[in-house]
């Protein structure tokens, strides 16, 4: 099967995300299945515009929120028309109205509906022009297969009147260390995300210091994104007097990730919405609970007092009240921590990858699907 995929980003991308980090490990299992993939994506500096990363074709040419969906458009009529079997329009925001042109089978991956996250991130009127398209493309994807990783996702796509949708879990590339790395002897918060306006890591930081005031802890932000957001961050921790007990670590590789989760106690996240979290899939595998907002995809990830606690109110004061329970309590903690391991590591990017390639031949070959798990 000849499979192509429309992305903004490919995983090589430095702004990439866990979307980018998913979609990868898909294709890459799809290509040692013997199937052909290709990824049309947006350019970066000192990109190539051509690479094989695991069997993987990319193709990079343009930038990634704007010029790189015309030149998509582009170089699938010059050179890719009916020259594959199925098409993946995956959609960050903005899809590549993939309807409208693209001839070929379709399904349209996606982690999240943006909804809130346009009045977050975009001044008015670009917020509303942002709500307007996101109407827009959905009732014209209505006919088209889609494919998803959090049950939030999958309601929200539903009510839309999106009729095909299938859910397939996400899984992580964590690899344990063969000693694993001792919980920090001071009680220790990590928080793992992209520094942008949308992961609201000033709420987390506003919860830490109503935390700190009481106990001796320390919080640990890792994670690269926009200089101009990062500085408001730091610009907080400053003014709250708090950078004693706050570091910003910036960008680390996969085993100094492994082991900040490792070390420790509690991983954090107070996002507006998240396609799935697999930063908190990561963190349990570790040993390391979650507490997190009542957000969509967040809330799919935990499994609340099994994995960790899901905030009945999305405030600091409710997740700090949550991780002084946590970090108090020795005998849940440990619980949290054990349940989180076993539950996390049911997960797995094969059963992800047969999943979603089921449903990408069944459309490819016009093979009746029954994936809906409802």
């Amino acid at each position: 099967m000849r499979i192509l995929i429309f992305n903004w980003k490919d995983i090589n991308n430095p702004t990439s995300g866990g979307a980018e980090v998913a979609t990868h490990a898909l294709a890459k299992i799809w290509v040692q299945k013997g199937h052909s993939v290709t990824l049309l994506s947006s350019s970066f500096p000192d990109a190539k515009d051509k690479e094989q990363l695991d069997g993987v074709n990319i193709i990079r040419q343009g930038r990634p929120e704007t010029t790189h969906f015309l030149w998509a458009f582009w170089y699938y009529q010059r050179y890719l028309k009916g020259k594959i079997d199925i098409v993946i329009d995956q959609i960050h925001w903005v899809p590549f109205f993939t309807p409208l042109y693209v001839k070929e089978p379709k399904v349209a991956l996606i982690f999240e509906i943006a909804k809130n996250l346009w009045d977050i991130n975009l001044f008015f009127p670009l917020s509303t022009i942002g709500h307007l398209t996101e109407t827009l493309y959905l009732a014209l994807y209505r006919q088209i297969p889609f494919l998803t990783a959090a049950q939030s996702t999958y309601d929200e796509l539903k009510t839309s009147r999106i009729e095909n949708v299938t859910i397939f879990p996400l899984a992580t590339n964590i690899n344990l260390p063969p000693a694993p790395y001792p919980k920090e002897k001071i009680r220790t918060l990590i928080s793992l995300n992209r520094l942008a306006p949308i992961k609201q890591i000033e709420l987390t930081i506003k919860a830490f210091y109503l935390l700190s005031r009481n106990l001796d802890t320390q919080l640990w932000i890792v994670g690269r994104g926009e200089q101009k957001y990062e500085n408001k961050m730091k610009k907080l921790v400053k003014n709250l007097g708090l950078e004693s007990k706050i570091t910003f670590y910036g960008y680390v590789n996969e085993k100094k990730k492994t082991e900040l989760l490792q070390r420790a106690w509690i991983i954090t996240s107070t996002s507006a919405r998240e396609g799935w979290g697999l930063n908190i899939i990561e963190a349990g595998i570790c040993g390391t609970p979650a507490v997190v907002y009542n957000s969509p995809g967040l809330r799919n990830a935990v499994r609340n007092y099994v994995t960790g606690i899901v905030c009945q109110e999305n405030t600091p004061e409710c997740l700090a009240s949550n991780l002084k329970k946590i970090i108090t309590d020795s005998k849940l903690r440990e619980q949290l921590s054990l349940g989180a391991q076993k539950w996390n590591r049911q997960y797995s990017w094969d059963k992800s990858a047969k999943i979603t390639l089921d449903v990408l031949q069944s459309i490819a070959f016009q093979r009746p699907n029954s994936r809906d798990p409802h």
